[in-house]
């Protein structure tokens, strides 16, 4: 998540070009293959990719650095010194600090392949893995400037508390403060649409506007691996996993136990 308003002040990432540059300094498959081991894939939004809210014809944007610093360019963060880091017109350089939760082995991982990644456009990225606790409260009061967290994606997953506007602040869970009324408007028809062929194409139109806006950089979806003893019977699987609502037995001939 990029927080776009920290301190009541706009941050960098309150301009759509620096989180879209942030997004293609990004190897995003470079996490999966060190982080996931391979079992996972770039989505282009918050949705299932088994959903049928997920938007097929929107691509994720690409891991690409040129575009990148064009982007970071236009918008005025060019290196103006000749120290290999990018600064403002006002010559502030372009640092913050990713906040992450500090348990396991994973963020750190993350961490790490981002800092190389945006490294690379003179981008200045600083570790800050906190306790949970801590991390959760940082989140709540929006201090700070950027972080990772993971959320499931259900078949069909209501994204209001995550995305609209009236979610921002008092501890809600907007956490980058991102205010876009025509967003606003389409969570808001969705939300009340009964038609689900007609509200499954308002929820693309959300992915769309999410992909083309990047208040956050969708990093991976996780591939779940489940192995079962070819004894059992009755055992099925499911678009989320395994069904939980068949018994699982095995047969008398296979019992080995």
């Amino acid at each position: 998540a990029w927080n776009q308003m920290k301190n009541g002040q706009p941050t960098p990432f309150a301009d759509k070009r620096v989180r879209r540059a942030m997004t293609m300094l990004i190897d995003r498959q470079r996490i999966i293959d060190r982080g996931l081991y391979g079992y996972g894939l770039i989505p282009s939004g918050p949705f299932n990719p088994l959903s049928p809210q997920y938007n097929p014809d929107i691509e994720p944007l690409p891991y690409d650095v040129s575009q990148a610093k064009a982007l970071l360019a236009e918008a005025g963060y060019v290196d103006r010194d000749g120290d290999g880091v990018v600064e403002s017109e006002d010559g502030v350089p372009l640092k913050f600090k990713h906040t992450f939760p500090s348990s396991g082995n994973f963020w750190n991982v993350v961490s790490l392949v981002l800092k190389d990644s945006l490294a690379e456009a003179g981008v200045l990225l600083e570790l800050d893995p906190l306790e949970w606790s801590v991390f959760s409260e940082k989140v709540r009061s929006s201090d700070y400037d950027a972080i990772s967290m993971a959320w499931g994606a259900n078949i069909e997953t209501d994204i209001h508390h995550a995305f609209h506007s009236s979610n921002i602040g008092n501890g809600a869970n907007n956490f980058p403060a991102y205010v876009i009324p025509e967003l606003d408007a389409l969570i808001d028809r969705a939300r009340v649409t009964l038609d689900e062929e007609e509200r499954m194409a308002i929820w693309r139109q959300v992915h769309a506007i999410l992909n083309e806006d990047q208040p956050y950089t969708f990093l991976y979806v996780r591939k779940f691996l489940t192995f079962a003893d070819g004894r059992f019977e009755n055992f099925h699987e499911t678009m989320m996993g395994v069904s939980d609502r068949t018994t699982w037995y095995v047969p008398s001939a296979l019992q080995q136990y």
